[in-house]
């Protein structure tokens, strides 16, 4: 099956088990169709659920990364599906990273993602993603919280870009967020 990342993103998500709830007919679906002589694994995506909560008061993470086989000719219903929850959707390609960037001698980590047409998305990983270091990311959480939630996220064109282009996007990007909502 070919993978596929949906992302649901936003400051006012609606609570994960009620995703899980729309999506289990795209489950029920593909269980019905294995049973089927005409069953190929290829006529199906995986699509892995990422839930990315902005809201630094309401983060919430299941602890595991839902899987939904969607049939190739379910797809737009399913995207369609999601689009129509609060909250924003981008359908990415399993292709992600881990920027980093030095800024003001603190290290920040983002989350970056390939959208399947080709922009990256970022995430800047507060304390609730790190398990590691919580000290100094819990000390960053009130400037997070400053900043607006439409900023907290950052949809750009990706052009081909290498790694060493992506961090510098990165690092552009948090800057500007620093200059602009000054700690």
């Amino acid at each position: 099956m070919d993978i596929k990342i949906a992302v649901l993103y936003g400051n006012n998500l609606p609570p994960y088990e009620h995703i899980e709830r729309m999506l289990d007919k795209y489950i029920s679906d593909y269980l019905q169709a294995k049973r089927k002589e005409s069953y190929r694994e290829e006529n199906f995506f995986e699509i892995r659920l990422e839930y990315k909560s902005t809201n630094p008061d309401k983060y919430f993470h299941p602890g595991y990364t839902q899987c939904i086989p969607v049939a190739k000719d379910s797809l737009t219903e399913f995207t369609a599906t999601l689009e129509n929850v609060p909250g924003h959707f981008t359908l990415c390609l399993h292709q992600h990273g881990h920027p980093q960037a030095v800024i003001h001698n603190t290290l920040y980590e983002g989350y970056y993602l390939k959208t399947v047409d080709h922009k990256g998305l970022f995430f800047l990983c507060t304390e609730t993603d790190l398990e590691i270091n919580k000290i100094k990311h819990w000390t960053e959480m009130e400037w997070f919280r400053s900043i607006p939630a439409k900023c907290r996220w950052l949809l750009f064109d990706h052009n081909k870009a290498s790694w060493d282009e992506i961090e510098k996007r990165f690092e552009a990007w948090i800057q500007q967020l620093h200059t602009t909502y000054a700690r």
